[in-house]
């Protein structure tokens, strides 16, 4: 019995392989213009009615022999897609009946199963439809492709509901049952390598997005949606738009909403030595003046706090902790902020992205202090100055003799309590200040009821003998 059925499903792939070997063709050598053409073939508008019907028949089986051959030999890529695009810009009728068939071929290709496809249970139990479902709609993210359908419709749509044919509503039908479909097929979750093709299937959900506005579709459906309430020629199309507005909204809240991450994997780099390392290697490249190198460094120094910022709202005591331990001593020392603020200072002739990736460090470095500092009582930040020359000598005060080393030692040490309702004159006046400024993190930890005044005598007295 397996051998009659291993045989049965070598004929439909023979026969699935016949037809589209007539759709057409690429030209074996390339025209004027350096570009090879698609010929079509004599018999492809009946071979596309014949891919049609096989995979009707095909849909009763569970083997899917015929959607895995054109998954297989790449019809999708190598015929559907040129024969379509072949017709681009052409408004006959020919045109039009090719293209139509290419549509009614591929909205059965790209059904919805009645189970979602985003089940990691379905995936489990039928990964080489899914697979084929995703190598589709790679295939169809081409350039050109939702220009060429939606121009099919064009004219259907610009006739008033009343007037409109059967033929014209089942055009309009189909064109958006085909874009719903595309959205409802979810991208691959691979981790961090794989093959090309793996990669471009693990976002083509933002592709088709990004298409979706370049071809107008966005516009046919907001069209659509707005008016579906008050005239009749859109409310037909109700429950078609608003299922594919809600697999675009789902896909892209998907991202936002499995928040499940493993930091257990980089534990390793989340110390002080990992960010230090990293500030040390951008301050050497932005005096080398290699804005590349710096470029890298600035998105490697965005995506650590972004990863700090996520374990601060981690549920791990643990995580939350590691967080506010690199907190407080990256905002503690000013030269660090003062380090990413001279990034966009510092911009010249480096490129669009450059600018880009460095604005986008500031904006999240200044949202994270932010949220840090309302959690926080009091903020202390030590801003170091060039110390004043020692000198040697002593001096005798009301009768005694101190060391003006000691004095000065104390000077330098000086600890000034920032306060966020300063006003401009005074601001000015700190930054002129000589001595070092310094400003602490107050935890709430150490604010005791009992010793709260305690702590703070105790930092000053320490900041002042030099201890700290």
């Amino acid at each position: 019995m397996n051998q009659e059925e291993d045989q049965a499903s070598e004929e439909t792939k023979s026969y699935i392989l016949g037809l589209c070997s007539a759709l057409g063709a690429y030209d074996e050598l390339p025209s004027e213009d350096g570009i090879r053409h698609y010929s079509v073939g004599d018999e492809a508008l009946a071979c596309l009615k014949d891919l049609k019907k096989a995979i009707r028949i095909d849909s009763d089986h569970q083997e899917k022999t015929v959607l895995n051959t054109i998954a297989q030999f790449n019809v999708i890529e190598t015929d559907i897609v040129p024969l379509m695009l072949s017709f681009e810009g052409q408004s006959t009728e020919v045109a039009n009946r090719f293209i139509l068939a290419c549509v009614e071929l591929l909205v059965p290709m790209t059904w919805p199963v009645e189970k979602d496809l985003r089940d990691d249970e379905e995936e489990q139990e039928d990964p080489n439809m899914i697979d084929c479902y995703r190598k589709y709609k790679l295939g169809l993210l081409q350039p050109g492709v939702f220009e060429v359908i939606l121009r099919l419709i064009e004219p259907a749509v610009r006739i008033p509901y009343r007037e409109r044919s059967i033929r014209d509503n089942t055009m309009i039908r189909l064109v958006l049952y085909f874009f719903r479909n595309l959205a409802a097929i979810p991208d691959l979750n691979m981790l961090l390598s794989g093959t090309t093709e793996q990669i471009k299937m693990s976002h083509m959900q933002e592709t088709l997005m990004i298409r979706y506005y370049e071809s107008d579709v966005i516009e046919l459906l907001l069209t659509m949606s707005s008016n579906s309430a008050n005239r009749q020629d859109s409310s037909e199309w109700n429950v078609l738009v608003l299922e594919i507005l809600e697999r675009q909204e789902e896909d892209e809240g998907d991202i936002l909403e499995n928040k499940i991450y493993d930091f257990d994997l980089v534990a390793s780099a989340f110390d002080l030595g990992t960010i230090m390392f990293c500030l040390q290697r951008m301050r050497m490249k932005i005096d080398d003046k290699e804005w590349f190198e710096v470029q890298v460094t600035a998105d490697c120094i965005r995506q650590y706090l972004v990863s700090i910022y996520e374990m601060t709202q981690s549920e791990e005591e643990e995580y939350r902790d590691v967080a506010e331990h690199i907190q407080s001593n990256l905002y503690y020392d000013q030269s660090i902020l003062d380090l990413f603020f001279s990034l966009i200072k510092l911009y010249r002739n480096q490129s669009k992205q450059y600018l880009k990736t460095v604005v986008t460090l500031t904006h999240i470095l200044l949202k994270m202090l932010e949220k840090y500092s309302k959690t926080k009582k009091t903020l202390f930040v030590r801003k170091k100055r060039s110390a004043p020359k020692k000198k040697k000598g002593k001096k005798r005060i009301e009768g005694k003799e101190t060391d003006e080393n000691e004095a000065e030692m104390s000077d330098e040490a000086e600890v000034e309590e920032v306060d966020y309702g300063k006003s401009e004159e005074e601001e000015e006046e700190y930054e002129k200040s000589e001595t070092y400024n310094e400003q602490v993190f107050q935890f709430d930890s150490f604010e005791k009821n009992d010793g709260e005044k305690k702590n703070r005598i105790s930092l000053l007295e320490a900041a002042r003998n030099g201890i700290i």
